[in-house]
């Protein structure tokens, strides 16, 4: 962490000023203002009326902050203790350290709004994930899939591409602007080839490793989104959504290597990913989308600065 003050009392961890051009929302990390590593720190964190107190008693770490009218607290380990082999859990208001992803789960009252298609339909998931990704924006995503939803796609059981072209090639309002979908002949092919095939008996399972290795058979499906729909579908905790979001993430606190090939290193790193969860005593599912929910909100120019 990049931290500042005199070197007589505590540091100071400056984080002012890095709302103007690198966050949407209000309530976004970008608006944390200042905190103080010391045995007392204070700072605002995402979606509290009121900042969070941290205290530190003997070795363990202590969190206090306000949820509506109701006192909470929690108790993380020590700074120095791994969460798993070689990443500490390092404090609560270190911006981006596995104690400060454990405390935004404990305070995350909606972590999975806006990351997935919420109908637990199998093709509308498919659908869904297949719209996103590849820098879709997951606003964007979903005006389309509202769109093909509404137009009986998903329950046609042989779509036409054209129509699914056409639906794509309209423009829709996003976040109350007029958008444009990026790849409408790309995805309408997909989306065409997608929706019978995902009928058939071999994707009628409930084992997320099986329904995963059968979803990579359809064009346009990799790990990472056949792992998106499996959660979706399955509520599973068995894999990880390993977007670039996710990634950084895990390279900020030495989890994932500096420099990884999501293609050949996928099962390796999920594995490390799923594992850090366990450490942390998360949800895998619930872990992955609070933080790409965080993530998705900097640059990387931010991230660096952050850390």
């Amino acid at each position: 962490m990049k931290r500042a003050g005199p070197e007589t009392g505590p540091p100071f961890l400056l984080l002012d000023g890095f709302r103007e051009q690198d966050s949407k929302r209000e309530n976004s990390l970008a608006g944390i203002l200042r905190v103080a590593l010391s045995s007392e720190v204070r700072t605002h964190l995402r979606g509290q009326k009121m900042p969070p107190r941290t205290t530190v008693g003997g070795d363990m770490q202590q969190v206090l902050w306000l949820d509506g009218e109701s006192m909470r607290s929690r108790e993380f380990p020590p700074e120095t203790q791994e969460v798993v082999s070689g990443v500490q859990w390092g404090s609560p208001a270190e911006v981006f350290s596995p104690a400060y992803w454990a405390l935004q789960l404990e305070d995350s009252a909606n972590p999975t709004h806006g990351y997935i298609s919420e109908s637990g339909d199998l093709v509308e998931e498919v659908g869904f994930c297949l719209l996103g990704g590849f820098s879709v924006k997951v606003e964007l995503a979903e005006a389309y899939h509202r769109r093909l939803l509404d137009e009986g796609v998903y329950s046609d059981a042989s779509p036409s591409e054209n129509q699914i072209f056409r639906l794509l090639s309209e423009p829709a309002m996003v976040e109350g602007r007029s958008a444009r979908y990026r790849f409408p002949g790309q995805r309408a092919e997909r989306l065409a080839l997608a929706v019978p095939a995902i009928r058939e008996d071999r994707f009628a399972t409930t084992d997320a490793q099986t329904l995963r290795r059968n979803l990579q058979t359809l064009k346009g499906v990799g790990p990472k989104t056949a792992s998106w729909i499996v959660r979706n579908h399955l509520g599973s905790d068995d894999v990880a959504i390993l977007d670039i979001h996710v990634v950084r993430a895990c390279q900020t606190i030495g989890l994932f290597p500096a420099r990884v090939d999501l293609v050949a290193d996928y099962d390796e790193l999920e594995a490390t990913f799923l594992d850090f969860a366990k450490g942390l005593g998360a949800r895998a599912s619930i872990l992955d989308a609070v933080i790409w929910n965080h993530m998705r909100e900097f640059s990387p120019r931010i991230i660096q600065r952050l850390t």
